[in-house]
């Protein structure tokens, strides 16, 4: 299996927006990959020069 999931971080490294942007067909490995990124935040602050008001992050999660 294999699914996409994309979310933002801001600046103080707060995750937004997380989502399935591609499922994997198994709602079960969806919510884990969802799950993993939410067990991951918040992420470090953005370095002090970065000029966007958010990171876009897209991340493949695949099984076995």
């Amino acid at each position: 299996s294999e699914c996409v999931v994309v979310f933002s971080i801001l600046p103080n490294g707060t995750v937004v927006d997380l989502r399935t942007e591609s499922s994997s067909g198994d709602s079960s490995f969806d919510l884990t990959a969802l799950g993993a990124v939410q067990d991951a935040s918040p992420f470090p602050p953005l370095p002090r020069g970065f000029q966007e008001p958010f990171l876009k992050i897209h991340v493949t999660l695949k099984s076995g």
